[in-house]
Formats: structure tokens, C-alpha cells, sequence
């Protein structure tokens, strides 16, 4: 069963490779992760060229939740998340679920979702919140 505060964290790092074949399966083909002159024109700025897509950050997520924390017969039922700032391609990463309230009468419980970067832990990339339901687990 899961409980409030019960917490899972893990190390990943996004590789070029990855982030190529994220743009062609999502064919989100925005110049910024890999055309200088795009990320300059970009909020991020310089640095988008080797920042890798949000969405692909937000799977990070799913594979945890759906296979480590809670793990295999979870539904992730929400997901609100903020990027602070850009994750970027061949750098470590820490990704953490927390769970801030369960539900047990539905099966559901909301969690917290953070990326930081492993050299600078009190820095967050992304934040968010989700929903979970696990039918075994909650």
C-alpha cells in the first residue's frame, strides 16, 4: 500500500539519440532543439538546442509510475506540470514521485513529480502534480 510522504527517486539521463527519435515519433520537429539559430530566437535562448522536449521529459513520469512507483496496473489519471527550467540532452538527472494524499475508498492518490539536476539537488527542472490509480496499491 501506498502512504503519504512514501517517496521514490531514481537517476536519468536523455540522450541525443533519444531526443532524435522523440521528434520523429512525436514529429515535433521545433527548430530550437536543433537549430542554433532557432534556440537564440527561442525564450530559452542558446541553450534550447540541447534541451530535449517537455513531453518527452513528461514520459519519464510514466514509465515510473507505471513500472517502478506504484508500478505495473497504474492509470496516470492527470498531470500538471511546469518546466523551470530546460532539461538538457547527456546531463544527469535525479526524477522523483512523492505522494502528497491517497484516497483509499477510490484507489487514487496525488502525487508530486520533480526533476532536478543531480549536481544542483535543491535546483528543479520540472515540476507537477498527478493523479494516480492503482486498484491493488491504494
Amino acid at each position: 500500500m501506498l502512504y503519504v510522504g512514501e517517496r521514490f527517486e531514481t537517476r536519468i539521463r536523455l540522450s541525443q539519440a533519444e531526443v532524435e527519435e522523440f521528434r520523429r515519433f512525436s514529429g515535433d520537429s521545433n527548430p530550437i532543439h536543433d537549430d542554433i539559430e532557432g534556440a537564440e530566437r527561442s525564450a530559452i535562448g542558446r541553450e534550447a538546442v540541447r534541451s530535449v522536449h517537455g513531453m518527452h521529459v513528461a514520459l519519464v513520469f510514466t514509465r515510473i509510475l507505471g513500472t517502478q512507483f506504484p508500478g505495473a496496473g497504474t492509470v496516470y489519471r492527470s498531470l500538471m506540470l511546469e518546466f523551470d527550467e530546460p532539461v538538457l540532452v547527456d546531463t544527469e538527472y535525479i526524477a522523483e514521485v512523492s505522494v502528497l494524499s491517497v484516497d483509499r475508498k477510490r484507489h487514487r492518490a496525488r502525487v508530486l513529480t520533480l526533476i532536478r539536476e543531480a549536481t544542483e539537488p535543491e535546483k528543479t527542472n520540472v515540476f507537477g502534480i498527478g493523479l494516480v490509480i492503482h486498484k491493488e496499491r491504494i
